[in-house]
């Protein structure tokens, strides 16, 4: 016989949270990145989520283009009401910069780590693709892997252009990394950056 230990929240620890808890826990912690030019139009569209009190954690690729103004947020689901946002620390290397938003009330995420992850284990993207914001999708940890140098999350999760800097959830809502890339010719050839490396480039240190 299988015996499964419930938690106090009535969640089959054995097999994390079902994916409507995750998205739950999480999606309240993820937000929608815009960056425009002096005229005020949109040059990049990406996603971020709230890793601090008023820090929100994004890939520098979104909010450093040419023409940049400065990155703006706003809070996934929760009206569109726009943020002023700027960049307090970041990596280029990494592909990680962190920004600070005045007065964001969005709680921030627990962090989980590389280090727990398995191959073959489950794991949720949520983000803004194609500006749809607060998108759920699922997938495996298909592969930790070496590139050039940096330590990356390999998923068959589902990512698009906007997905960028999205948050990466193990199924006890965790934040394992923020989504980055994908390889466009191949089939759910998609990576995140662990956590571990976002919170040593916000000065979080923690040892991959």
């Amino acid at each position: 016989m299988i015996s499964t230990v419930v938690s106090a929240i009535g969640l089959p620890q054995a097999f994390g949270a079902a994916p409507e808890e995750v998205f739950r826990i999480a999606s309240r912690s993820v937000v929608v990145v815009q960056v425009h030019d002096e005229r005020g139009r949109t040059l990049a569209t990406g996603s971020g989520v709230v890793i601090a009190p008023e820090r929100v954690a994004t890939n520098c690729h979104v909010v450093r283009p040419k023409g940049l103004r400065g990155p703006r947020i706003y809070l996934a689901g929760a009206g569109r009401e726009l943020r002023n946002a700027s960049i307090e620390q970041g990596s280029d290397g990494a592909d990680v910069c962190i920004l600070r938003v005045r007065h964001l009330a969005a709680p921030p995420v627990t962090a989980g780590s590389v280090a727990k992850l398995r191959v073959g284990q489950p794991i949720y993207a949520i983000g803004a693709p194609q500006g749809l914001d607060l998108t759920l999708s699922g997938g495996l940890v298909s592969a930790l892997r070496t590139i050039r140098g940096e330590l990356f999350v390999q998923t068959d999760a589902a990512i698009s252009p906007g997905s960028s800097g999205g948050g990466l959830f193990d199924s006890g809502g965790n934040l394992v990394g923020i989504t980055t890339f994908y390889v466009q010719d191949g089939q759910n050839l998609n990576f995140a950056i662990p956590v571990d490396r976002v919170l040593q480039v916000a000065g979080q240190l923690r040892n991959l």
